[in-house]
C-alpha cells in the first residue's frame, strides 16, 4: 500500500520542488508563447527564439554531463534552480520596465537554458542517493505519475491563469517555483561519496570521453546494422514531431480564449500520454511489439492529417489526445528495447549520442515550421507532419526495423 513516509523525506523534497518548478515552467510557457505570437504575429519569430536556447541546452548538457557523475549532484540541482530564477526576475524586470524585443528574448531563453541545463546534470542520477535500491522502480513510477497529472492539471489552470492576471504574473510565479524548488532541494541531507578530484576529471574530459569511449560507441553502431537503421529512424521521427511545439500554440490563436485553448491541447496530449501507459503492458500480451509500434506510428500520423483537414474545435481535443497516445506507445517501447539491448559498458555513451541527434532534428524541425507556416499556413503544416511521419512509419516497416524489438 502506497505510503508518503515510504520513500523518506528526501525523496518528497525533491519530487516537491521538481514539481512546483514545473508548474512554474508550464505557466510561463504558455504565457510566453501567447504573447510573442500576439506582439510580433509570426510563427518563425516564435520558432527563432525557441531555436537556440534548445541547441545551447543540448551542448551544455553534454559538457555538464561528466562533471555531474564525477562531482556532488546536489549542488547542480540547488544552484540550476537559483540561476533561473535570476533568469526570470530578468525576464520580469523587462516585462514591467523594459522594451520588450526579439533579440533580448532570444538571449535570455538562453540564459533559461542554460539553468536547465545545470539542472538535468543533476537530477538524471540523483534519485539513487535518495531512495534504496529496491525502491527505484516504484519511484520512477510515482515520479512519472506525477509529472504527468502535473502537466495535465497545470496547462488546463494555466491557460485561465494567464487570461484572468497576465504574462507578468505567470513570469513573476514562474521566478518563485525556481526559488522554492532550489530551497527545497538545499534540505536534502542525502550522503554521498562523489570523486572530487578535478585533474582527474580534466583528464577523462579531453582523452577519454570525446575521443575513445564516442568512439566506440561508433564502431558498434557501424557492427549493429539493424540499431543503426533505428537510430536513423529516430532522428527523422524526432524531426518529424518537433513542429508540433510551434503549431499548438498557433493552432489555439484560431480560437477567442485562445489561453485556455492552449492549456487544452496540451493537457489532453498528456492524458494520452497517460493512457498510452497504462495500455500498452496490456497490448504486448496479445500482440507483437512490432505491430504496435507500426499501428501506433500510422494512428498519429492520421491524427496530424485529420487535424489539419478539420477546422472545428470540439476535433482538435480528440485528434491531440489520439496523437499523444500513440507517440507515447512507440516511445515506450522503443526505449525499453534500447535500454535492455545496449550493453552496460556502452549504454550511458550510446544514449549521449541518441540525445545529441534528436537535439539536432528538434530545432531544424521547428526552424522548417516556423518558415512553413508563415507561407502556407498551420493547417498545411499539420498534414505535411502527418505525411512526414507516415513516411518514417513506411521506412521502418519496409526495412523491418522493429523486428528485433519483438525478441525482448
Amino acid at each position: 500500500m502506497f505510503c508518503f513516509n515510504k520513500f523518506g523525506i528526501n525523496f518528497w523534497l525533491f519530487r516537491s520542488g521538481q514539481i512546483i518548478s514545473l508548474i512554474g515552467d508550464q505557466l510561463a510557457h504558455i504565457a510566453l508563447s501567447i504573447f510573442v505570437l500576439n506582439k510580433f504575429g509570426s510563427a518563425s519569430i516564435l520558432s527563432y527564439i525557441i531555436i537556440p536556447a534548445t541547441i545551447a541546452n543540448l551542448f551544455l548538457s553534454i559538457i555538464l554531463s561528466p562533471f555531474a557523475d564525477s562531482l556532488q549532484r546536489k549542488p547542480f540541482i540547488v544552484y540550476g534552480n537559483f540561476f533561473k530564477a535570476i533568469i526570470w526576475l530578468l525576464f520580469f524586470g523587462i516585462f514591467v520596465f523594459g522594451d520588450i524585443n526579439i533579440g533580448i528574448l532570444i538571449l535570455l531563453y538562453i540564459f533559461n537554458a542554460f539553468g536547465t541545463a545545470i539542472i538535468n546534470a543533476g537530477a538524471s542520477g540523483f534519485l539513487p542517493e535518495l531512495v534504496k535500491k529496491a525502491q527505484l522502480q516504484e519511484a520512477f513510477q510515482i515520479t512519472t505519475g506525477t509529472n504527468s497529472f502535473i502537466k495535465i492539471i497545470g496547462n488546463l489552470v494555466s491557460g485561465s491563469i494567464v487570461i484572468l492576471f497576465g504574462t507578468t504574473l505567470a513570469i513573476l510565479s514562474n521566478m518563485f517555483s525556481f526559488i522554492c524548488a532550489g530551497i527545497l532541494t538545499y534540505k536534502i541531507s542525502n550522503k554521498t561519496t562523489a570523486n572530487n578530484n578535478v585533474n582527474k576529471l580534466f583528464t577523462c574530459l579531453s582523452s577519454i570521453w570525446w575521443k575513445k569511449n564516442i568512439y566506440e560507441v561508433i564502431l558498434y553502431l557501424a557492427n549493429k546494422k539493424t540499431i543503426f537503421y533505428l537510430c536513423i529512424m529516430l532522428f527523422f521521427f524526432q524531426l518529424t514531431i518537433a513542429p508540433i511545439q510551434i503549431v499548438l500554440p498557433v493552432l489555439s490563436t484560431k480560437v477567442s480564449n485562445y489561453a485556455v485553448f492552449l492549456g487544452v491541447l496540451l493537457s489532453v496530449e498528456g492524458l494520452g500520454a497517460i493512457i498510452a501507459s497504462l495500455f500498452v503492458g496490456i497490448l504486448t500480451n496479445y500482440f507483437n511489439k512490432s505491430k504496435i509500434i507500426i499501428f501506433n506510428l500510422f494512428l498519429a500520423s492520421v491524427a496530424l492529417l485529420f487535424l489539419g483537414l478539420f477546422s472545428n474545435i470540439l476535433v482538435y481535443p480528440v485528434l491531440v489526445f489520439i496523437y499523444g497516445y500513440g507517440i507515447t506507445q512507440v516511445s515506450i517501447l522503443i526505449n525499453s528495447f534500447l535500454l535492455q539491448e545496449i550493453p552496460a559498458n556502452y549504454r550511458s555513451r550510446f544514449f549521449t549520442i541518441i540525445f545529441f541527434m534528436e537535439s539536432i532534428a528538434i530545432p531544424l524541425g521547428i526552424a522548417f515550421a516556423g518558415y512553413f507556416i508563415d507561407h502556407f499556413g498551420v493547417y498545411s503544416m499539420l498534414n505535411a507532419i502527418g505525411v512526414g511521419l507516415f513516411l518514417v512509419t513506411a521506412f521502418s516497416y519496409y526495412k523491418k526495423i522493429f523486428h528485433m524489438i519483438n525478441n525482448i
